[in-house]
């Protein structure tokens, strides 16, 4: 059994604590309240598991990928991967993301992956992390 942990120190940073100060900076902006959250540190878990050091692949080993995706002659195959790498989204959330999912919101457009997904009358939860990316 694996054991369970918390976000990591890049999640915490980056996407959770930066989305929260985002929000509450617009809710004070827009109530005409002073923003004082700006100059404050946080203190982080020791827990939170460090960013693990990744080797993004060389150009032969990228090939290797785009030749064997060719080589099943479907075009999803072929290009799965390779968007995965030069867009750093996750193949879970990649594979289950449907035409809707891409639609403009005040003149731009916007990427919004759904959590869940209908596949064949049965709705899905799409895996945000796979158990290898854990």
């Amino acid at each position: 059994m694996r054991k369970v942990v918390g976000f990591a120190f890049k999640a915490i940073v980056d996407n959770n604590v930066s989305r929260v100060r985002t929000v509450i900076k617009v809710g004070c902006d827009a109530a005409r309240v002073s923003y004082t959250l700006g100059a404050v540190e946080l203190e982080l878990p020791k827990v939170a598991p460090l960013p693990r050091q990744q080797i993004s692949p060389d150009y032969k080993t990228l090939q290797k990928f785009f030749d064997a995706g060719k080589s099943t002659g479907v075009l999803a195959d072929l290009m799965l991967l390779l968007i995965g790498f030069f867009t750093g989204r996750r193949l879970g959330i990649l594979v289950n993301m449907r035409a809707k999912d891409i639609f403009e919101h005040h003149g731009m457009r916007v990427v919004a992956p759904r959590a869940l997904v209908l596949v064949d009358g049965e709705r899905i939860l799409v895996p945000i992390k796979t158990e290898d990316s854990l």
